[in-house]
């Protein structure tokens, strides 16, 4: 006979059933009490719209390619559905905001569209897409589109985008250690870009991993 270990006789202890994951996007979904209603609301969306999907293609491209590309995405701005001036306008917009060049790296080659990531930051299990990524050897650069009502003049983004973006950025600091994050949205209503507070993203990353 074979003596077997006394472990093969031994019930084996039950797995803790993981977390769930979570959407760093769902924090994101707050009440925009700022916006414009009824018409002028549903035409902010739909510009919104047609942005965020110029912003998912046009940086990929260069020359005479992103001009193609540019004529058709104002040719199917009916589908939206904004008319061809309204369409050309939202170009603007966005062709203005590649251009800075501290974002023109963001936006270039090397910037990368929709990735999706998953991971856990302070026991909190998190699964969601980050909609412009950059990373260099030296800084982590984020960026979420919204539809919602960009902040005022000196006012800071609303908390709901800061926990998003703390999330994000804490993921994104376990996978590349030791390199700066810098984290920001653009509103898609207006092409505009305004970026995270690194205290106010470390202090609500704080409150929601250790919320005594």
């Amino acid at each position: 006979p074979v003596d077997l270990p006394e472990w093969v006789n031994t019930m084996a202890a039950q797995e803790k059933t993981p977390p769930r994951p979570l959407s760093p996007s769902r924090f994101g979904a707050v009440p925009a009490v700022s916006s414009p209603v009824g018409q002028d609301r549903r035409d902010a969306m739909q510009r919104g719209s047609l942005a965020h999907r110029m912003l998912e293609i046009l940086p990929g491209l260069e020359g005479d390619a992103r001009r193609r590309a540019a004529e058709r995405l104002v040719a199917s701005a009916y589908s939206y559905p904004l008319d061809e001036d309204t369409a050309r306008a939202v170009l603007g917009e966005v062709e203005t905001l590649m251009e800075p060049p501290a974002l023109a790296p963001l936006f270039g080659e090397a910037g990368r569209a929709e990735v999706p990531v998953s991971g856990m930051v302070g026991g909190i299990v998190i699964s969601g897409g980050i909609d412009r990524l950059l990373v260099t050897d030296v800084k982590i650069t984020i960026v979420d589109f919204k539809t919602g009502t960009p902040p005022g003049p000196g006012q800071p983004l609303p908390e709901a985008y800061t926990r998003q973006l703390a999330l994000y950025s804490g993921l994104m600091q376990q996978i590349w250690p030791g390199r700066a994050v810098e984290a920001g949205v653009v509103f898609t209503e207006d092409a505009s870009i305004h970026w995270a507070n690194r205290a106010d993203m470390d202090t609500v990353l704080a409150g929601m991993v250790d919320p005594s």
